[in-house]
């Protein structure tokens, strides 16, 4: 079974965007922590607890890339590569390098 790649960005777990997706989702993904969730107007907090159920599993991220298999001939060296180049060349005004996720996900 060949192996999938998919590409995330997630904030920096100390920055303000990170506690505050923790706070949308009501768990803090690097800790494990439960985080208590905002009141939003017109949703009741067991309907916001639900509706946020499957992406707390994963926290507070963006998916750059979804799932994906490499091209024949590309190594996943390549493929760090490339990343490496498009995270310097477009977020580096925003985060560093680091803070750009790449997981690789196993079928």
């Amino acid at each position: 079974m060949a192996s999938r790649y998919a590409i995330y960005y997630a904030p920096a777990p100390s920055s303000r965007w990170w506690r505050f997706g923790s706070r949308w989702l009501g768990r803090d993904a690097v800790s494990g922590d439960p985080r208590p969730q905002f009141e939003v107007p017109g949703i009741a907090a067991e309907a916001l607890w639900q509706l946020t159920a499957q992406p707390r599993r994963y926290g507070f991220h963006a998916t750059l890339k979804p799932p994906f298999t490499l091209s024949p001939g590309m190594d996943v060296q390549e493929l760090y590569r490339c990343v490496e180049a498009v995270s310097y060349t477009h977020l580096r005004a925003h985060e560093t390098k680091a803070n750009l996720v790449c997981r690789l996900l196993l079928e």
